[in-house]
């Protein structure tokens, strides 16, 4: 049986855009599978194929970096929100906690933990 839900209606469309993805459990932070080679290369069609038949059912993680050529800066809470109207215009989503904007990079940028209150960046590492 066919496995339906957010990783299954969306992984496909994140990977054409070039960025890498992985299965996390619902309601988590939680990767459901070992994803550190993902860091460092893209994931192969058969890989993906793989994932959507075990996990499709699972929410999507984009893996941040040179890999995807991407950094979030994840806000967190209304503490955070005070530097929405100071960062670029792009591409972003809420979360249940905040939001994360969508940063294209073209050299790598390392994750850094609560570069303001509330706020961290999301690159490498």
């Amino acid at each position: 049986m066919e496995k339906v839900g957010p990783f299954a209606k969306s992984s496909a469309t994140y990977v054409s855009l070039g960025l890498n993805v992985l299965p996390v459990v619902r309601y988590t932070k939680k990767p459901a599978i070992a994803f550190h080679r993902f860091t460092q290369r893209k994931i192969e069609k058969g890989e993906l194929k793989e994932m959507l038949n075990a996990f499709g059912d699972y929410n999507v993680g984009i893996i941040t970096g040179m890999v995807s050529k991407i950094a979030v800066v994840d806000i967190d809470g209304p503490e955070g929100k005070v530097i929405e109207d100071k960062l670029p215009k792009t591409f972003s989503v809420k979360t249940n906690r905040g939001s994360h904007y969508y940063y294209r990079i073209s050299e790598p940028l390392r994750s850094s933990i609560r570069v303001f209150p509330f706020v961290d960046v999301k690159g490498e590492g």
